[in-house]
């Protein structure tokens, strides 16, 4: 990796290590986003669940779904659904790879991520953004190591996670994770872990 890419995967991390104001917990923070990179022409749907102790200082998903597509190496968009409290709250999310924006590396992805969601007329969640950035690197073609840090509006606190995805079949993967979350109510522990069903889409030439 040059030099200056170097630099700007330490300047994203710092920034977002930061950013308590930058949306705040992992209650909604794009996990399926750090879990892998991003590949152009790809469906990814993916389901999860986060764990934490009974006496949690805070609460993230106890259920996470995923669906997003990418149109390019560098883009990718979708919608999400997040179990928070025993109820059912959709998200719009999106995520950028700024190292394939930039260059043509294929083994190293430079990811900001971010999305909105929540219910207008209910009183808990209404409203909620969340974000974060992550470093991804492609050790094998079928595992790949993950670093990063999310926040959300939910929670007023910072998640710092490391983790491994894994994907034996070109059509199936694995992810799993540690997490520190870090706000008010001090530091916590969390882990949470997710499969994925992968279908590519390649476009046929016009006749």
């Amino acid at each position: 990796m040059r030099k200056t890419e170097s630099v700007l995967a330490l300047l994203l991390l710092l920034a977002a290590a930061c950013s308590y104001a930058y949306p705040s917990q992992e209650t909604s923070v794009t996990r399926t986003h750090l879990m892998k990179d991003t590949e152009a022409s790809t469906l990814v749907v993916a389901a999860g669940l986060e764990a934490y102790g009974e006496d949690a200082a805070y609460m993230g998903d106890m259920i996470f779904g995923y669906v997003g597509y990418a149109p390019f190496r560098w883009l990718e968009a979708g919608v999400a659904a997040h179990v928070l409290s025993f109820g059912l709250y959709p998200s719009v999310d999106g995520k950028i790879d700024l190292m394939e924006f930039f260059s043509d590396n294929t083994r190293w992805s430079c990811m900001l991520m971010g999305g909105i969601g929540g219910l207008p007329k209910d009183p808990d969640y209404p409203l909620f953004f969340h974000g974060g950035a992550a470093v991804n690197v492609r050790l094998r073609e079928w595992l790949q190591l993950y670093s990063g840090a999310g926040a959300d509006s939910v929670a007023n606190a910072l998640a710092l996670q490391t983790g491994a995805y894994v994907n034996p079949f070109k059509w199936l993967g694995a992810s799993a994770n540690f997490k520190l979350v870090i706000g008010p109510e001090g530091v916590a522990p969390m882990a949470s872990a997710a499969l994925f069903v992968i279908g590519r889409y390649e476009r046929r030439p016009e006749p």
